[in-house]
């Protein structure tokens, strides 16, 4: 077993820097080993702590110091509780105030003014003694060189009080004050087991319509939002009155405007027999995902903001792709507009990378599912992406926090359509 009790540290296929970079552990985690010692030097390339042959497969580079080999040391208990944890929601979330970001404890006299809590603490359980001894240990400077800026989006996987102050722990192991992060309320899953497809699911309150003497006419009473109303098989859709409309099992009409759409597909041809596949319709606001020819789970989706419209920087390229890369979480950015600044989003939650950095993940700052909404990835909410990830090839080794597929793990196709 290794355990860092800083940063990441990448597993590649041989104990080589030229070779493939196939996972990635981060501090805290127990990495197993299929042998307790370092390769001999002459079997591996030049390394200061040693290559490391890992569990199922691979080869770690161990850094000089930082790596603890001892499973009863107690500082893995302090180092872990900085890590996600295998739940719909690994990370507690919200929006930055704007913060300084602490190594650890300071004293009172040497946080920020904005930083001090303005009122006694009620709700936080006071710090771990091993958390606290482990941040109180730490040598180097007091403050982190990034901030908490006003409007980042961030995730801590602790809360505790120390010394009359809340504080949150993020997965980096840096200290933010509570009161400058306000917290996002959890979002339900919005997915749906063993799918009777074709169905629709209405995303806002939709007025059904009906045919009468070979006209279409709107009726007053609602179809309330959420509700999931089944659609005639093969879905049919026709352009009726000045509308797109798709036809329900009783009778009626819904308009396209209004409802997420789930149809049926055969597999692509890059599909095996017998393989796992998933389908991703951008217009319709949908993923389902099959095993071979038989659906297992839908679940609402947001794609991009342009939709697969062509040059869009915000779009959602339609295509044939294969997972690449699953992360438990991972920090996304970019360009925002043309303002010259760039955002932020630490710790996006259960990542699976298949384009570049086009991604499925989830996401817990809308709550817009089945409409375009993101800046090209294909967003769920975090349930429904958790439950995407753990079924999703390659599987994630014990002890790793990244995975990415290759010949022998190959990753679950992916088709996105219009």
């Amino acid at each position: 077993m290794l355990v860092l009790m800083e940063g990441t540290r990448r597993i590649f296929a041989a104990p080589a820097w030229s070779a493939d970079v196939i996972g990635v552990t981060r501090a805290g985690q127990r990495l197993p080993l299929r042998a307790p010692d370092p390769l001999p030097s002459g079997e591996a390339q030049p390394c200061a702590g040693g290559w490391f042959e890992v569990a199922p497969r691979g080869f770690l580079c161990a850094p000089e110091q930082g790596v603890i080999r001892d499973p009863s040391d107690p500082r893995i208990e302090a180092i872990a509780a900085a890590l996600p944890r295998d739940a719909d929601y690994p990370l507690d979330y919200g929006t930055a105030e704007g913060a300084a970001r602490y190594r650890r404890f300071p004293a009172r006299d040497e946080l920020r003014p904005h930083d001090r809590a303005p009122s006694p603490p009620s709700t936080s359980a006071p710090s771990p003694g091993a958390v606290a001894r482990w941040l109180a240990s730490r040598g180097g400077s007091l403050r982190d060189g990034t901030s908490a800026y006003p409007g980042m989006k961030m995730a801590w996987s602790q809360r505790f009080r120390h010394e009359g102050q809340d504080w949150l722990l993020t997965p980096d192991q840096l200290l933010v004050p509570a009161h400058r992060v306000k917290p996002r309320a959890p979002l339900p899953s919005k997915r749906f087991d063993a799918p009777d497809l074709p169905f629709a699911v209405a995303l806002t309150d939709v007025k059904p319509w009906v045919e009468e003497g070979g006209r279409v006419k709107q009726l007053e009473t609602p179809i309330a939002k959420g509700e999931i109303i089944p659609l005639q098989a093969p879905a049919v859709g026709q352009w009726r009155g000045g509308h797109g409309l798709w036809a329900t099992r009783d009778g009626r009409w819904l308009s396209r405007a209004g409802i997420a759409l789930f149809r049926k597909r055969s597999p692509p041809k890059a599909h095996e027999p017998g393989e796992k596949w998933i389908h991703v319709s951008v217009h319709g606001g949908s993923l389902v995902a099959y095993e071979d020819e038989t659906p297992v789970f839908a679940a609402l989706i947001s794609p991009g903001l342009g939709g697969t419209t062509r040059d869009h920087e915000h779009r959602t390229p339609p295509g044939i792709y294969r997972v690449g890369a699953k992360w438990l979480t991972s920090d996304m950015g970019g360009p925002l507009g043309d303002t010259g600044h760039r955002w932020r989003t630490r710790e996006v939650p259960w990542v699976a990378y298949y384009d570049g950095s086009y991604a499925m993940h989830g996401a817990w700052w809308h709550d817009a599912f089945g409409r375009p909404r993101s800046h090209g990835c294909i967003n769920l909410t975090p349930p429904d992406a958790r439950h995407l990830f753990r079924w999703m090839d390659p599987p994630l080794p014990e002890g790793w926090y990244a995975v990415r597929g290759d010949a022998e793990h190959v990753g679950t196709l992916l088709w996105v359509t219009p």
